[in-house]
């Protein structure tokens, strides 16, 4: 009897072979195809604190504890700078609403403005004398924010180049900041379970609302500037009226610990990342999650939306940026 021919390549060389082609390690990056998952950036060596994007989307800044700022070009999936740009851990990145500069902040205290295609910070500014954890950037682009360790909460005048606001109040460290959208108002999240809102041109407290002794780990605005979103524990989101301040009803049902959050520019959807690893998409006006994705080995701390609002970015302790599809509405 003839022995029966067996092929060459079998089903699982075929797979093993597909997932060889797929994942690439290409000056500086590795994208991996995972359906739900877009690409895989790598190259921080230490934890990804912080991701922006550009308000063109076709840059990404990412931010970790080994020292550098990152700029990613999204359609490539490639890095195109990095910057060593503080002594320490880096905590913070923003983009100008103009997309002429990025800012970051570190536990060296300082913050440095950055062009996307320089080597060399435009200005530093000496912000606190301990670590800062968090920036905003006004809509217009002339202030810049920053607060963290030592309670603090700094504002600077980008055209002036100086410090014009120091304003108290906080007493745990601050890891989140919001401007209004008009900016004339300023939100600083705490882990003293308080946000404070600032009339900060005034050196003014309006008022502190309360998040039942939940830490803050972040704030931002919705897509229409009319709401003020706390990531916190238990419900994981918790919404204020930005011109009343009156609490906003809001059920994210089983949410838990959010560490960061963000809105995708129709409204329709939150972005958050938890301490159980996953990426979440909430619907904006009842609470319904839509969507939950998971590939962070460690805990995410940082979240994205593209401005086109097709896709998010998240940073890890696992030290990669990863990039998602955001899901059809």
């Amino acid at each position: 009897m003839p022995l029966e021919s067996k092929p060459l390549v079998t089903p699982v060389r075929v797979a093993v072979a597909l997932v060889a082609i797929i994942a690439l390690s290409v000056g500086g990056w590795w994208w991996a195809s995972r359906g739900d998952e877009i690409a895989t950036l790598r190259g921080h060596t230490g934890v990804v604190r912080a991701v922006a994007f550009s308000p063109d989307g076709q840059q990404l800044a990412s931010a970790a504890d080994d020292g550098t700022v990152r700029l990613w070009d999204v359609a490539a999936r490639r890095q195109v700078r990095t910057w060593d740009a503080h002594t320490g851990k880096v905590r913070a990145v923003v983009f100008d609403p103009a997309g002429k500069w990025l800012a970051s902040a570190g536990s060296d205290g300082k913050v440095k403005v950055w062009a996307p295609d320089a080597d060399t910070p435009l200005a530093t500014w000496d912000a606190s004398p301990k670590a800062v954890e968090c920036l905003a950037v006004s809509s217009d682009g002339a202030y810049l924010a920053a607060a963290g360790v030592d309670k603090k909460v700094y504002v600077w005048s980008v055209k002036e180049r100086a410090a014009v606001r120091a304003l108290a109040g906080h007493v745990h460290h601050v890891h989140g900041l919001c401007f209004s959208g008009d900016g004339k108002r300023l939100a600083s999240g705490s882990e003293d379970g308080t946000i404070h809102i600032w009339d900060w041109q005034a050196s003014a407290t309006v008022k502190v609302l309360s998040t039942g002794k939940r830490h803050v780990h972040g704030l931002f605005r919705s897509a229409d500037g009319k709401e003020l979103v706390a990531c916190v524990g238990g419900s994981g989101l918790q919404l204020w009226d930005w011109a009343t301040l009156a609490p906003r009803d809001a059920h994210f049902q089983q949410a838990g610990l959010a560490m960061a959050g963000a809105v995708t520019p129709d409204g329709r959807t939150f972005v958050t990342v938890h301490e159980d690893l996953a990426v979440r998409f909430w619907d904006q006006s009842g609470g319904e999650q839509l969507k939950t994705f998971r590939g962070h080995r460690e805990l995410p701390l940082c979240v994205a939306v593209r401005p086109d609002g097709k896709s998010v970015a998240t940073g890890a302790v696992d030290s990669t940026v990863k990039l998602w599809a955001t899901p059809a509405r």
